[in-house]
């Protein structure tokens, strides 16, 4: 099979921009005649019925590594069915969010970055051309999440809770850069367009 499409992963912060950089990408590319398929992974199956699985599972089960292997089974199956096909048919396959998420949430329960990208990969999953990764300070965030009527993060927790993983979620973020060479730190403190217009260059745009 031709691999033809950049393969982009898009993650980081909640709360740092992500969504809107992604809709100007869409914008930019559909007015450049480019060809793209954008891609949430829990849509997608045996992935979305695995990661519902997780979320209801006892902190014990999730402590165990067996947990981290199980959903990142279903993510190379899902990979392997849904998304491989698309790398000969799209000039862009992207990612709104990823492994890198994954790899936040099972650290949150003592699971190594590393280990967690590995186990990923081994399973067959699509490796990124390249990771955009927002970040921007965990205050600038939380404001800019009041705006939104949606929930902060995947976990029952109370708002205090919710800044404590805020920041854990920020500092796992950085050290992702420690064990993926594709991924690249976009600050969102800037101006939407000044973010955009860094974001072009890396894609080749």
């Amino acid at each position: 099979m031709k691999m033809m499409a950049k393969v982009i992963y898009f993650d980081g912060l909640s709360g740092a921009g992500k969504t809107t950089q992604i809709n100007w990408l869409l914008q930019f590319l559909e007015s450049e005649n480019k060809t793209y398929r954008l891609v949430r992974e829990k849509e997608f199956q045996p992935f979305a019925k695995q990661l519902m699985q997780w979320k209801n599972s006892s902190e014990n089960s999730l402590r165990a590594f067996d947990s981290v292997r199980q959903l990142a089974r279903a993510r190379g199956e899902m990979h392997a069915k849904h998304l491989i096909p698309l790398l000969a048919r799209c000039d862009f396959v992207i990612f709104d969010r990823c492994v890198y998420t994954s790899a936040i949430y099972h650290s949150y329960y003592d699971h190594q970055l590393q280990d967690i990208l590995k186990v990923n990969y081994e399973n067959g999953i699509i490796r990124p051309t390249i990771g955009i990764l927002f970040l921007c300070s965990v205050d600038t965030a939380l404001n800019r999440i009041r705006l939104r009527n949606r929930p902060i993060v995947s976990l029952p927790l109370s708002f205090t809770e919710i800044t404590s993983f805020l920041n854990f979620s920020h500092r796992q973020y950085s050290e992702l850069l420690k064990y993926d060479s594709s991924i690249c730190r976009i600050d969102t403190e800037f101006s939407k367009h000044q973010i955009f217009n860094t974001i072009k260059p890396l894609l080749d745009l």
